[in-house]
């Protein structure tokens, strides 16, 4: 069995400010979900961000993980829910390669690892570090 779940801590030592655990057995696939969100007050343009790179710190031996954007399709309604309206519905996972953010809007990303039958066992520790423009850098505790 396994589970992904997020936490957050000021405890760590580490120098991320959130931190993001996640449990798998050899020969799975594990997936978390992440909300970025970007306060206008750190963006010179009001108008949002980019995120101009993505990379993963640290990643043991036999584990891959990728950082995906959550895409957004305009429906004009719902076939599951009677009467649901349409709007814009979160659905396309596609690569994180660059992405505009809006300011104050809710991002969600995806963290998806595959865990080889050869990797390591045991606890490891990574991070994501995600490049903003304009923006700075985010950093995710895996």
């Amino acid at each position: 069995s396994s589970k992904s779940s997020s936490k957050s801590s000021s405890k760590s030592s580490s120098k991320c400010k959130a931190h993001l655990k996640i449990q798998a057995l050899r020969g799975e696939t594990e997936s978390a979900q992440i909300l970025l969100r970007i306060p206008s007050t750190l963006t010179w343009s009001r108008t949002g961000t980019t995120v101009t790179s993505n990379s993963f710190v640290g990643i043991p031996h036999g584990v891959e993980c990728k950082a995906l954007q959550v895409g957004f399709v305009f429906t004009n309604a719902s076939g599951r829910v009677p009467d649901s309206g349409g709007g814009w519905r979160p659905d396309p996972l596609r690569p994180l390669v660059s992405a505009g953010v809006p300011s104050n809007v809710a991002q969600p990303l995806w963290v998806q690892c595959f865990v080889s039958e050869l990797a390591d066992a045991g606890r490891h520790e990574a991070e994501l570090l995600l490049t903003l423009h304009p923006g700075g850098s985010v950093c995710v505790d895996l």
